[in-house]
């Protein structure tokens, strides 16, 4: 009936398509796919979701009973039959706390021999935890063992190790025996549906116990799948198939504290059995609609498809250039189609002939576009080329120019002062054999040399942010305070000082003595800026730099900061020296007047440090130098940077000093300074030389070290010796080092140095501050 109607009356390929769409079924079997599909998905979820859950609650379960243990193992360690040596008592302790928890004990000496147990099982007393286990009870807490005793079940236990200390040392080590039996009431918790199978494991995926076949598997390792995935420490929900062969869904959790692990698995037919049914249920459906969609949809189709072909052969026709003739058809849209390409056919013959006579004229012309296109872009990369080469050029000038700049500097400087030492000890040694005595001026001659090159050596480390550095909390506002005699002491009367300090500084952590050379630095350049005399002004502040600062300063980082600021009412600078007043040895003054290394001393230890140097300067007005510090966020600290004490100098009573030094010129002379202060200086030419006189001398109160030396350097020297003698003080004497004892600039915690060259007055402070302490 439908046919007929369709061939007696001229209908819309739409409606066409519209008949088939309507008798067509995809759609419904589609979204039922799509909802069971979801609600599928969901479930998965659901469960993997509960698995979790299931998971994490078991594995705090079992922190909750190792708490319990530890809490027990606790209460026996702490009893004082052990650490009188009552081991008798003490094992009737044992005894009577086993009756009552059902927990096993093993007493062990630090150095691992068995003292007592309440232990049964020759299997389980036998068993012994890894190694290095007395090492991680250093720290005073109890230690959570992985599983031993796998190779029988009987033995199979974990063990809570407690230390047992006395004076701060690890003397015994108590261990409780954690049993399978001690966490079977977790996998009986009512709570745990019983199609579930439960594992407990250690932290090497092995089992303690399992709900299901504990006999048969207790002691094996999880399924290979699942030990992969814990020993990765990854927590997901995973496929597996278990032991018994059945596939299913494992979710593992980490117990927080122990590390032990839960793993729960879900049987794959568990959950698929509800979406089994709903999936038959919906393909019976599916299948009947789908049915009749067919032969509906195969009626319409073979009318249409025959209508499409006609049209198929018409376009074929008018592509080739041919003549259309189109034919009678019932549908409205294919019949205008037919008329259509009857005239496009004509129109795209006539067109086709255009198209080839303009496309010739068109590909000459593109072949000489690309022509020039080759040419232009081959002497664009050769300019390219020659402008990165002659970037290049300059840059390795400039690199030059800076190399030479510094090595220059360094030179004349240090020829100045080698030429004021030498010559003063040459006029010494002449006067002297002519047998004047008159040669204190030329001592001090060359002392004063000596002290400007180590100054010169100090500031070029500090350059090179290599200098070691001390940080310890500091308030700005004291340390400023402090240096006020010192300030006034260095510039001349006509130069007015000005302190404005900041009510409720923060704290920064850094150098103290290494701040207050910054600060005196500024001072001198700002005294030598105003030879007129002026004002000198010192003024701290809190600051907050923000990201817009940090990107016009890329040196700056976003924060907090302790600002410490020294303005002068100087010369000023143009911004041309501004721009070159932190590179080395460069100076505005005249020579002899100055080394140009006091901004770069600076601007090196403000980088070391954290911080941050900025330089604003105008001709005719002034100069201020800001010094931006970290701020310093650990509370309860106090201020440790006042000034040392330069009073008098403190003397030895004839303690005994080793002193490890490879050059025996240095050795010799630090010997005689040290028995000039009143101790008994012992001396070793090496590392191995000083081991051996520290077993001979008892006596030995500080080793004095240098850090470089050839075989062994002073830090594992050092550490050789305190391991022999623990109340040994070490104090490390360096010209220069890496990362022996000091790392990113900063010494080590605990670490006492003194850098070469050094004063016998400074030698002096260091001993008695390490003595004294």
């Amino acid at each position: 009936m439908l046919l007929l109607w369709i061939g007696i009356k001229a209908v819309s390929l739409r409606s066409v398509l519209l008949a088939i769409v309507v008798f067509a079924s995809v759609p419904i079997l589609i979204f039922g796919a799509v909802a069971v599909s979801l609600y599928a998905d969901s479930e998965r979820q659901r469960a993997k979701r509960e698995l979790q859950e299931s998971a994490r609650g078991i594995a705090q379960a079992i922190d909750s009973r190792f708490f319990g243990i530890i809490g027990v193992t606790a209460a026996m360690a702490s009893s004082p039959l052990v650490r009188a040596g009552n081991y008798e008592a003490f094992k009737r302790h044992l005894r009577a706390a086993t009756e009552k928890t059902n927990i096993q004990f093993q007493l062990f000496t630090a150095d691992g021999s068995p003292v007592v147990d309440t232990i049964e099982s020759e299997t389980i007393r036998q068993a012994r935890p890894g190694v290095g286990i007395l090492e991680k009870l250093t720290s005073g807490e109890p230690v959570v063992t992985d599983i031993l005793g796998r190779d029988s079940l009987e033995g199979l236990h974990a063990r809570v190790a407690m230390p047992v200390t006395v004076d701060g040392a690890v003397r015994w080590v108590l261990h409780a025996i954690a049993t399978p039996a001690h966490f079977q009431p977790i996998l009986n918790d009512p709570g745990v549906p019983k199609d579930w199978i439960v594992s407990i494991a250690d932290r090497d995926a092995v089992h303690l116990t399992r709900s299901h076949n504990n006999e048969k598997y207790t002691g094996a390792p999880l399924v290979p799948l699942l030990a992969e995935h814990v020993r990765a420490l990854r927590t997901h929900v995973l496929e597996t198939v278990t032991y018994e062969g059945i596939p299913a869904l494992s979710a593992t959790a980490y117990a927080p504290v122990t590390g032990w692990v839960a793993a729960v698995g879900l049987p794959r037919e568990t959950l698929n059995a509800p979406l089994r049914r709903q999936l038959i249920t919906l393909g019976l459906i599916g299948a009947i609609l789908t049915g009749t969609a067919l032969f509906l949809a195969l009626v319409l189709a073979r009318y249409l498809h025959r209508t499409m072909r006609e049209v198929g052969t018409l376009a074929r026709q008018a592509g080739a250039g041919s003549p259309v003739e189109p034919h009678p058809t019932a549908i409205r849209e294919v019949a205008q189609t037919a008329a259509v390409l009857q005239n496009v056919s004509i129109e795209l013959h006539n067109q086709t002939e255009q198209l080839r006579v303009l496309n010739t004229g068109l590909e000459r012309k593109v072949e000489a576009s690309t022509a020039e296109l080759v040419e232009a872009n081959r002497k664009l990369i050769d300019e390219m080329n020659l402008r990165e080469e002659t970037e290049i050029q300059l840059r390795h000038m400039q690199k030059l120019e800076a190399v030479g700049q510094l090595t220059g500097g360094i030179a004349h400087d240090f020829n100045n002062l080698l030429a004021v030492i030498m010559n003063s000890l040459h006029l010494m040694q002449r006067r002297m054999k002519r047998g004047e005595g008159n040669v204190t001026n030329l001592v001090g001659s060359a002392l004063d040399g000596a002290e400007r090159a180590a100054t010169l050596t100090k500031r070029l480390l500090a350059f090179s942010r290599q200098q070691p550095l001390a940080p310890v909390p500091v308030d700005a506002n004291r340390l400023l305070a402090g240096m006020d005699g010192l300030l006034r002491h260095t510039l001349p009367e006509n130069i007015e000082i000005e302190m404005v300090l900041f009510s409720g500084l923060w704290q920064t952590c850094t150098d103290a003595p290494a701040l207050e050379s910054a600060i005196i630095n500024l001072a001198a350049n700002a005294r030598d800026a105003m030879p007129e005399g002026g004002k000198l002004t010192l003024e701290t502040a809190n600051v907050d730099l923000d990201k817009t600062y940090a990107a016009r300063h890329p040196e700056s980082e976003p924060g907090q900061y302790v600002m410490v600021a020294v303005t002068d009412t100087g010369t000023g600078m143009t911004p041309e020296v501004v721009e070159k007043a932190f590179d080395p040895f460069f100076t505005t003054k005249a020579v002899g007047m100055g080394t140009g290394l006091g901004l770069s001393q600076v601007h090196g230890f403000m980088r070391q440090t954290g911080g941050l140097t900025n330089i604003y300067s105008e001709p005719g007005v002034g100069t201020t130098v800001k010094l931006y510090l970290p701020r310093y966020h650990a509370a309860g600290q106090g201020d440790t940077s006042l000034p040392e004490d330069r009073g008098t100098m403190a003397h030895g009573t004839g303690q005994v000093v080793l002193v490890v030094e490879d050059d025996a010129d240095v050795r010799w002379l630090v010997v005689q300074m040290l028995e000039d202060l009143g101790y008994a200086p012992l001396e070793a030419e090496s590392p191995q030389d000083a081991l051996d006189k520290l077993d001979a001398t008892p006596l030995v109160r500080v080793l004095m070290t240098d850090v470089v030396m050839p075989q062994m350097n002073g830090r594992v020297l050092a550490d050789k010796a305190v391991a022999k003698r623990p109340d040994l003080k070490v104090l490390f004497t360096t010209g220069y080092t890496r990362n022996a004892i000091i790392h990113n600039g900063v010494l080590d915690p605990g670490v006492h140095l003194i850098n070469k060259p050094f004063k016998i007055e400074a030698l002096a402070r260091k001993l008695a501050e390490m003595l004294d302490g």
